[in-house]
């Protein structure tokens, strides 16, 4: 029996008056001074207090495996044994009568937690921190609300390595392979990113970003993500099948966004949603999903993106920072099924520029000719920051049109200023883009407009 192992002794509590080994003696004294240890730097909790015994215990788990150097060589059920003797023993010990059910309940929120994600196994489950920056050993850090905190915690190696396992083991993608030191993982709503010695020099760096969408438009706009207006005109243009960009710097919310826009506006119409990783939370019977994790070569973006194109889908999404897919994508726009592209880019400029070189190199012409098919086939581009108050929002949201100069081909319909927004959002039939969007200026408020007048598929 596992209970009965040397490893199982350190678990339950160890009588010396049936020890007759002076070797297991020693070993016995060392662990009863160890537990004194531990439970002199655990409040004790007065009462009987399911949530404090909780907490209490997993403490005092924790420091118990981290004193044993051959934990990480058991295997996961006979770890679980080993807990659940440990807990069982530590009622006892207490005289702590619990239930069978509340019993059986503390050992699983326990195990499922050390056996989680451990030391941050809390930091996980907190509702209001969205990521979690692990710098191997030195430091912890979390994000909340866009602000980036300091936990003060420091995990030891053995706690880096086991986040590390535990990663690897509940990921839904392909595992790593051994000699992999950038792994990109995704279990329920979290995408992890862990970067391994010696690409990263401190040892293991860790990324793990909790994946939201938008239940509602309520929900977006009360976030500060964009007005009510902004909202409806972006719904009206996707609905219209118009070719929009997303940009935005690295973790601004572009992939959330385009989540909240797909489950809010498009989830019953047949698309196709092509990303790096499954980072999108949408999920519906008429959504198409692809993957370009596996794809090695610029020839396989390219017949993909040709394969898709005859599917014949209402409405096409392609989230990626891949070069190769970036160009492919660009190019098979043309299309004219109406399409949503993100661009990693600081400003709208970046993006455009990123977009006319894509162009350029697909279609080998000038920058000019470029420039004109690049007007010619996108509509607009929604630009994402985050601003000086902490919130991600859409900051500018701008009309292209082809014009002879570039400057007049650009035309704000909403921008992010002095705290609040500046609208243009155009009216009837005074837009080259916009005019197909309504079939008379009569509706009294945007609401109206955008709900009664939008012109059906």
């Amino acid at each position: 029996m596992l209970q009965s192992s040397k490893l199982g002794n350190r678990f339950k509590k160890i009588n010396p008056d049936n020890v007759t080994d002076e070797k297991r003696v020693s070993e016995s004294v060392s662990t009863e001074s160890f537990e004194q240890k531990v439970d002199s730097s655990v409040s004790v909790t007065v009462g009987i207090n399911f949530n404090d015994i909780e907490n209490r215990y997993k403490s005092l788990l924790l420091a118990k495996i981290d004193s044993i150097p051959v934990w990480f060589e058991y295997s996961q059920e006979q770890q679980k044994d080993l807990i659940s003797t440990f807990i069982v023993n530590k009622l006892s010990e207490e005289n702590i009568l619990f239930s069978d059910s509340d019993k059986n309940s503390l050992v699983e929120n326990i195990t499922s937690s050390i056996l989680g994600f451990g030391p941050i196994d809390y930091l996980v489950k907190q509702e209001n921190v969205d990521a979690i920056f692990i710098n191997a050993s030195s430091s912890v850090f979390i994000e909340i609300s866009g602000k980036i905190l300091n936990t003060e915690m420091k995990l030891t190696k053995k706690q880096l390595d086991f986040v590390v396992k535990h990663i690897k083991n509940i990921s839904e993608l392909l595992p790593p392979s051994d000699g992999d030191l950038i792994w990109n993982c995704k279990a329920g709503n979290l995408f992890i990113t862990v970067v391994l010695y010696p690409v990263s020099g401190n040892g293991a760096n860790i990324i793990i970003r909790k994946l939201k969408s938008c239940s509602s438009d309520k929900s977006l706009i009360e976030k500060g993500f964009c007005s009510q207006d902004i909202f409806d005109f972006i719904v009206c243009a996707l609905n219209s099948r118009k070719n929009i960009i997303v940009s935005g710097d690295v973790s601004v919310g572009k992939t959330f966004f385009i989540d909240s826009l797909v489950k809010l506006a498009l989830s019953n119409k047949r698309g196709a949603i092509l990303q790096d990783y499954p980072q999108m939370l949408v999920d519906s019977d008429t959504l198409m999903k692809f993957y370009f994790s596996s794809i090695k070569n610029s020839y396989e973006y390219q017949n993909l993106f040709s394969s898709l194109m005859k599917l014949q889908s209402d409405f096409t999404v392609v989230d990626s920072n891949n070069p190769y897919i970036f160009n492919a994508s660009v190019y098979s726009i043309y299309s004219g099924i109406g399409s949503i592209l993100s661009a990693r880019a600081s400003s709208v400029e970046t993006a455009i520029s990123k977009f006319v070189n894509a162009i350029s190199c697909e279609d080998n012409c000038t920058e000019k000719a470029a420039k004109l098919k690049f007007l010619t086939n996108f509509d607009y581009v929604i630009h994402i920051e985050k601003c000086a108050d902490g919130v991600r929002r859409i900051t500018s949201l701008i009309e292209l049109t082809p014009a002879k100069t570039l400057a007049a081909s650009f035309k704000f319909i909403a921008k992010w200023l002095d705290n609040h927004y500046e609208l243009n959002i155009p009216q009837p039939l005074t837009s080259i883009k916009a005019d197909e969007l309504f079939k008379n200026g009569n509706g009294t408020s945007m609401r109206e407009r955008f709900t009664s007048d939008i012109v059906a598929d």
